[in-house]
């Protein structure tokens, strides 16, 4: 008996460690981008544990992590190489890129992969307190980038440059990921997404990791390539212990390898989740092309407009407006396409705007919307998609009763995915495009019904 509590104790213990999972299967052809700062395995308890760094990759199962804060046969490490022993306990391949010597060996940042990389570059980046590193590493259908930023502003707006320059030329997928030593509403950041989709949500909060309130590590996508996949999934990881930064991921469905095959193709969907920003309220002109949204919040889809507590009561809920903006580009070898942007849901009335001209409208939260939007594209330039929701009382629309007298209650918000679909201009319509000439989809009729046919 005692032997078997003693067992039962064990085997408990081994789950105690870690208050956080994470369901690490994915459909087939999705992509797991991940990023760690993991302080060379320290953790907050102030031990050195490579084991637990690993697991938490481990049981995350990326397909490439970008790690900062990694220590190569260092005095305090003992003379260890800490990515080379995460490197044999996840059996992943690993690339190392120095930043600095320190204590007898070196202090940089590191990339661990399920494929073996094709081709390695390093650049060094400046940093007043300490030189910072860029590792760019080829893969056969896309490069990825890790990095560390520095602490100073300057720096961090100078290694830009760098970064852009190291990637000219490039027509794969670009991912970069690191710890940017940056909120979202820094100058930093504000550079960065000129040239690069954040793939992340930054309402997810990365550091500190025992009480996390700010994120400053991200992932990211440039945008010259950011059609070529759908972002599924991102989450940040629940580990408070294990280093001081709270590990993140983000995946990735790859739907073509150049952004010049999409003519090529009869139908593609972009996933349009990510890199949204939301002001709750009413904004006069709130689509206009040259409004400054860059205090919004940066939120990624689905988003409610309020997360409202458990049981609050129909009278505690959000009831008002709010508008979403995000910015998107189309190549210009998509002339002569038709484009469509597509909503799977928006709770409970809304209006569609591009580039500040009106698009759609829609009345309850239950069906979706479509609009084309070809006449209003900027080709190769960048475009403003704009939504303003409603969840103000509205009797004719469903369910038509004041939210206060209702035993339950309705998010309001961009609850479901968002698309653009480009086809060619002959295509099989949509089911939401009932009330257009020859839309509503694929009918089919049976005028001559017998024994033969």
């Amino acid at each position: 008996m005692n032997r078997m509590i003693i067992s039962l104790l064990a085997f408990l213990c081994c789950f105690s460690s870690n208050v956080w999972s994470v369901n690490s299967s994915r459909e087939k052809g999705v992509m797991r981008v991940m990023s760690y700062n993991v302080r060379n395995c320290r953790g907050l308890d102030d031990q050195t544990d490579y084991k637990r760094i690993a697991k938490i990759i481990s049981q995350a199962d990326p397909d490439v992590i970008s790690i900062q804060e990694l220590d190569s046969v260092t005095t305090r490490n003992n003379g260890l190489f800490a990515l080379g022993e995460l490197a044999k306990l996840t059996r992943m391949h690993l690339v190392y890129a120095p930043a600095i010597d320190y204590q007898g060996g070196k202090y940089g940042i590191g990339i661990l992969s399920k494929e073996k990389p094709l081709h390695t570059r390093t650049y060094s980046l400046p940093g007043r307190e300490e030189r910072r590193a860029l590792l760019v590493v080829e893969f056969e259908k896309y490069l990825f980038c890790a990095t560390h930023f520095t602490l100073t502003d300057e720096d961090q707006i100078a290694s830009i440059p760098i970064l852009l320059n190291a990637l000219k030329g490039v027509t794969k997928p670009v991912f970069l990921a690191g710890d940017m030593n940056s909120e979202y509403f820094s100058a930093t950041q504000r550079a960065l997404r000129e040239h690069f989709q954040m793939l992340n949500d930054p309402a997810k909060n990365t550091f500190p990791a025992n009480a996390p309130d700010c994120c400053i590590d991200y992932i990211y996508a440039l945008k010259s390539n950011a059609t070529t996949f759908s972002v599924i999934r991102n989450e940040v990881l629940e580990e408070k212990v294990a280093s001081d930064h709270r590990p993140l991921f983000t995946d990735i469905r790859m739907t073509s390898n150049c952004l010049n095959e999409l003519k090529e193709t009869a139908r593609i969907r972009l996933n349009m989740n990510t890199d949204w920003a939301f002001y709750r309220g009413d904004v006069v002109n709130g689509q206009a092309v040259n409004l400054d949204d860059s205090k919004w919040i940066p939120i990624a889809l689905p988003h409610v407009m309020q997360l409202e507590k458990k049981h609050c009561g129909g009278n505690g809920i959000y009831d008002g407006i709010g508008w979403y903006r995000r910015y998107f580009k189309l190549p210009e070898s998509n002339k002569g396409k038709r484009i469509v942007v597509s909503f799977e849901g928006v709770m409970t009335s809304c209006e569609v705007y591009v580039n500040g001209a009106k698009v759609a409208e829609n009345y309850g939260g239950y069906i979706g919307l479509n609009a084309d939007i070809t006449d209003m594209i900027k080709w190769g330039e960048s475009n403003v998609l704009a939504v303003k929701v409603s969840a103000q009382y509205d009797p004719l629309t469903p369910p038509g009763k004041p939210q206060g007298s209702m035993d339950f209650y309705y998010y309001s918000g961009i609850y479901r995915d968002v698309e653009i679909i480009v086809t060619n201009k002959l295509h099989v319509t949509d089911a939401l495009s009932e009330n257009i000439v020859a839309g509503g989809g694929v009918f089919v009729t049976y005028p001559v019904v017998d024994n033969k046919e």
